[in-house]
Parts: C-alpha cells; structure tokens; sequence
C-alpha cells in the first residue's frame, strides 16, 4: 500500500512558469527575497517544476541558491553570457519536496535564453520541458523559433515560458495582433513539436493575462504552457 501511494505521488507533477525580472534585493547571506518567496511559493502551491525567466543568476549565486535551499530544491540555470548577472537568464527549480530525489539532465540550448529539461517523471516515463524566454523584438522573436525550428532536441512535451508574443489578439489588452513574421515562426515549431496552448484551447473566448504594462492599462498573456496531446491528455488543470 505504501509503495502504491508512492507511485501515485510521482505520477502527478505540477509545472508552472514565472517570469521573476531579475535577482533582487539580496539579505546578509546572499539571498534574494525573490528566491525566498519562490521556495515558499513552491511549497505552499505544492509546484513540483519551476521555469524560470529574466533570472540573472550566475554560478555564484547558484552556489548560495543551492547552499540556502538545497534540502527543499534544486536549480540549474543558462545564464546570457555577455552578462549573466544583468540579462535575460533562464533557470528551471526541481522542488525536493516532491521529487525526493530527482534524476534529471538539462541542455543549454541557446544560452540566457532557452534551456531544456529532461527529468524522470516515473520509473517508465520521462518528461521533457523547454524553457525559452523570447526577445522582444518581433524580427529576433521569429529568428529564435526558426533557429529551434531547425535544432535537434528530439522529443519535447512541454515548452513553457514568456514568448513575448501572442497568437491571439484576444490575448492583447487593448486588442492588437502581433507581427505575422513572429506569430507564424512559433506556429511552425509549434506543428514540428506537436505542441498547443492548452489553456487556449479549454478557455476559447475567455481573457485572461499574465502581465501588465508599467502603465497601468497594457496587459497581455505573454506566459504560456504548451504541451503535447498525450500530456494534455494527461494533464487535470
């Protein structure tokens, strides 16, 4: 019975994505508040994998990230290297609390800016997640989901992170669409990697956003999880 309820417990991950805009404000030990709250956050949302974006890590602040927090998570990152500590950044955070003791390899896919997960899910199944986080600017936008396009990474089942670009206008407040270069780029490696916006497709009308503009009135569903069928398939949220 013990062993039953084991195997039931590793077989439902919660996977979420947060765009953290930077390291923060650090206290005596190193540590940044933001990190505190991401290890209280995970806990208390009980969320097994955590992407990471705009995470301005290095391998020192890894180190005390891992030191301080090693018994509850565990984080590995790609930091831009021109200036790790001040752009971009992505970092994924494997929570111990859930995965006792997780059995996982990563690869830095374009540094600072997409880094992939593979990570035991169960004895017999693997999960593989990207973690991108898209520039700004729509002509570098669609260049980096041609260059992933024709990267090979094999399977992958879920990619979650801030794309900074929308498919739907619905997903624009005010309504705009985005520029067609970069909306038909993510398509087209959307269709490689048989991935959907599952959300999209369980709320079709609905809105909802994921971020809002220094103005007070731009929001925007920039933050997505895509996923394969047979991960939605399995998915309950």
């Amino acid at each position: 019975e013990d062993e039953c309820r084991r195997r039931k417990a590793k077989m439902h991950l919660k996977v979420a994505t947060l765009n953290i805009k930077g390291w923060g404000q650090q206290d005596a030990r190193g540590v940044s508040e933001k990190w505190l709250r991401v290890n209280q956050m995970m806990r208390e949302k009980r969320i097994a994998i955590l992407a990471v974006q705009e995470a301005h890590l290095s391998d020192e602040r890894i180190k005390v990230l891992n030191d301080i927090f090693g018994k509850y998570m565990v984080v590995v990152h790609s930091a831009d290297p021109e200036n790790g500590t001040g752009a971009k950044g992505v970092a994924f955070v494997i929570s111990k609390r859930i995965i006792k003791k997780p059995e996982f390899k990563t690869r830095e896919v374009i540094p600072g800016r997409v880094l992939m997960l593979d990570i035991a899910w169960t004895t017999q199944r693997r999960l593989r997640i990207v973690n991108v986080y898209a520039p700004n600017a729509p002509a570098e936008n669609a260049a980096m989901w041609k260059s992933l396009e024709d990267t090979r990474l094999g399977r992958v089942d879920i990619m979650l992170g801030d794309l900074n670009v929308v498919e739907d206008s619905l997903d624009r407040l005010p309504l705009r669409t985005d520029a067609a270069e970069a909306v038909e780029a993510l398509q087209s490696l959307e269709r490689k990697w048989r991935l959907s916006d599952g959300w999209r497709l369980t709320h079709a009308n609905q809105r909802a956003f994921t971020y809002q503009h220094t103005n007070g009135t731009t929001q925007s569903r920039l933050d997505r999880i895509y996923a394969t069928r047979a991960v939605r398939k399995d998915a309950d949220n």
